[in-house]
């Protein structure tokens, strides 16, 4: 079982190279590996977004003026 933590799309971490990205796709990058690791290659491998919760509460605070990833996504209403 693999978990990620669907807030942290907007959390930066440094990478090897200083370059930060967001914890949320280091975390994606990292079950990537997982997956196409050979030891586990006959394994049932599950990966469990959780914080939806914070995640949508994020999202929503962000508004039309945030974050420009969702701007497609949030409603004028």
């Amino acid at each position: 079982m693999f978990v990620v933590a669907l807030s942290d799309y907007d959390v930066p971490m440094p990478d090897q190279s200083g370059f930060k990205e967001s914890a949320l796709r280091f975390a994606l990058g990292m079950w990537k590996d997982v997956c196409r690791c050979a030891l586990f290659e006959d394994s049932s491998l599950v990966l469990v977004l959780n914080k939806r919760d914070l995640f949508a509460k994020k999202v929503e605070e962000a508004g039309q003026d945030g974050n420009k990833a969702f701007r497609p996504y949030l409603s004028k209403n």
